[in-house]
């Protein structure tokens, strides 16, 4: 990439080993190596390397954000081969925070890995994507509480002869879906005659 009296000429080689590089030789400039693309997706896999020269603040932590989200995606979706694994993944690189805005936001599983943080139904909708992925069915359910005026979203899925519930990331075997909604109502304090559940669609 060269930036040269404002005006910017990209510069892009894909080879057929599966790596691009943007180059520049101005003062200003970055040059990014990208090796190891995946021959199913063309992702970056966990062997991408990134290497930065000083350029504009802002471009580069848009660069390195875009990748490491790329990166992540391609870890969880080729490692994870089954839901408590996914589960474990996702934890893994999505830290817990409270979402800041008034209502709740939904977002895209790759907003969530790009950003490295999330709520609850962030983490449900993550872990429900990548187990979409890798032909997993599950069901996103939100319980709220109508005294305390408080919902929680978890991941629910009894493919395969088991069942099994994801919260926040987290792995647990259940019996039922009553019996996620118990687990959920004690952890959180709640009466469970005051809770209702509802499936969200994908």
């Amino acid at each position: 990439m060269r930036l040269r009296r404002g005006c910017t000429l990209l510069t892009v080689l894909i080879g057929v080993a599966g790596c691009f590089a943007f180059s520049s030789q101005a003062e200003n400039s970055i040059h990014v190596t990208v090796q190891g693309l995946s021959p199913h997706n063309a992702i970056p896999s966990l062997g991408s390397s990134i290497t930065t020269q000083p350029l504009v603040d802002d471009m580069q932590d848009q660069l390195v954000m875009m990748w490491k989200a790329a990166a992540l995606s391609s870890l969880i979706l080729e490692s994870a081969a089954d839901p408590e694994a996914i589960c474990q993944q996702v934890s893994a690189h999505v830290q817990y925070a409270t979402d800041t805005k008034p209502e709740d936001e939904w977002r895209e599983a790759e907003q969530t890995l790009k950003a490295g943080r999330g709520d609850c139904e962030d983490f449900a909708s993550c872990v429900q994507a990548v187990c979409t992925a890798k032909g997993i069915s599950t069901k996103v359910y939100v319980m709220t509480s109508k005294v305390n005026k408080r919902a929680h979203a978890v991941t629910i899925s009894d493919e395969g002869g088991r069942m099994w519930m994801s919260t926040n990331g987290t792995y647990e075997a259940v019996l039922s879906l009553s019996d996620a909604k118990d687990r959920i109502c004690r952890r959180m304090g709640w009466w469970y005659d005051d809770v209702t559940v509802e499936e969200r669609g994908m």
